[in-house]
Protein backbone atom coordinates (compact mmCIF):
# COMPACT_ATOMS: atom_id res chain seq x y z
CA UNK A 1 0.00 0.00 0.00
CA UNK A 2 1.53 3.37 -0.78
CA UNK A 3 2.39 5.66 2.21
CA UNK A 4 -0.28 8.14 0.79
CA UNK A 5 -2.89 5.83 1.44
CA UNK A 6 -2.13 4.62 4.76
CA UNK A 7 -4.39 5.47 7.58
CA UNK A 8 -4.93 6.68 11.32
CA UNK A 9 -8.06 6.06 12.70
CA UNK A 10 -9.65 6.71 9.44
CA UNK A 11 -7.69 9.98 8.32
CA UNK A 12 -5.61 10.29 5.37
CA UNK A 13 -1.72 10.46 6.78
CA UNK A 14 -1.68 12.72 3.57
CA UNK A 15 -4.10 15.01 5.45
CA UNK A 16 -2.11 15.02 8.36
CA UNK A 17 1.11 15.40 6.33
CA UNK A 18 0.47 18.71 4.80
CA UNK A 19 -0.75 19.89 8.49
CA UNK A 20 2.71 19.12 9.26
CA UNK A 21 4.37 20.80 6.01
CA UNK A 22 2.43 23.78 6.97
CA UNK A 23 3.36 23.83 10.34
CA UNK A 24 7.24 23.44 9.37
CA UNK A 25 6.94 26.32 6.72
CA UNK A 26 5.49 28.38 9.23
CA UNK A 27 8.89 28.28 11.05
CA UNK A 28 11.00 28.77 8.08
CA UNK A 29 8.80 32.06 7.64
CA UNK A 30 9.56 33.10 11.19
CA UNK A 31 13.59 32.44 10.31
CA UNK A 32 13.12 34.83 7.36
CA UNK A 33 10.84 37.82 8.98
CA UNK A 34 7.44 37.05 7.17
CA UNK A 35 5.50 36.78 10.13
CA UNK A 36 1.99 37.82 8.07
CA UNK A 37 2.59 34.54 6.08
CA UNK A 38 3.79 31.83 9.05
CA UNK A 39 0.70 32.99 11.16
CA UNK A 40 -1.00 32.42 8.16
CA UNK A 41 0.46 29.09 8.01
CA UNK A 42 0.17 28.14 11.78
CA UNK A 43 -3.28 28.87 11.84
CA UNK A 44 -3.66 26.30 8.40
CA UNK A 45 -1.80 24.00 10.40
CA UNK A 46 -3.99 24.39 13.28
CA UNK A 47 -6.75 24.13 11.80
CA UNK A 48 -5.81 20.86 9.87
CA UNK A 49 -4.48 18.79 13.06
CA UNK A 50 -7.77 19.98 14.64
CA UNK A 51 -10.05 18.67 12.58
CA UNK A 52 -8.01 15.72 11.77
CA UNK A 53 -6.16 14.54 14.65
CA UNK A 54 -8.32 16.26 17.65
CA UNK A 55 -8.04 18.49 20.44
CA UNK A 56 -5.93 15.68 22.87
CA UNK A 57 -3.12 14.97 19.83
CA UNK A 58 0.22 16.29 20.50
CA UNK A 59 0.60 17.69 17.30
CA UNK A 60 -2.63 20.16 17.81
CA UNK A 61 -1.07 20.78 20.92
CA UNK A 62 2.26 22.13 19.05
CA UNK A 63 0.20 24.12 16.96
CA UNK A 64 -2.11 25.99 20.10
CA UNK A 65 1.73 26.62 21.56
CA UNK A 66 2.81 28.46 18.16
CA UNK A 67 -0.64 30.59 18.14
CA UNK A 68 -0.06 31.77 21.49
CA UNK A 69 3.10 32.72 20.07
CA UNK A 70 1.34 34.33 17.74
CA UNK A 71 -0.88 35.90 19.62
CA UNK A 72 1.45 37.43 22.32
CA UNK A 73 3.74 38.72 19.62
CA UNK A 74 1.14 40.56 18.04
CA UNK A 75 -0.39 42.14 21.57
CA UNK A 76 -3.90 39.80 21.01
CA UNK A 77 -4.19 38.77 24.29
CA UNK A 78 -7.56 38.82 24.68
CA UNK A 79 -6.65 35.79 22.10
CA UNK A 80 -3.81 34.64 23.77
CA UNK A 81 -5.73 33.81 27.33
CA UNK A 82 -8.22 32.15 25.14
CA UNK A 83 -5.33 29.35 23.78
CA UNK A 84 -6.45 26.14 25.50
CA UNK A 85 -4.43 24.80 28.37
CA UNK A 86 -1.75 22.18 27.32
CA UNK A 87 -3.13 18.67 28.69
CA UNK A 88 0.34 16.99 29.68
CA UNK A 89 -0.70 13.66 28.61
CA UNK A 90 -0.76 14.82 25.22
CA UNK A 91 2.95 14.30 25.38
CA UNK A 92 2.49 10.94 27.29
CA UNK A 93 4.07 8.01 26.07
CA UNK A 94 0.35 5.57 26.20
CA UNK A 95 0.46 2.41 27.70
CA UNK A 96 3.54 3.25 30.29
Amino acid sequence: MPPWTWHISDVPVAVIRIGHQKYVLGNVRIDQGRLPEAFDLHQSALACWRNTLGEEHHKTGDAWHKMGWHFARLCRWKDAKSVPSINPSMFSIHGS
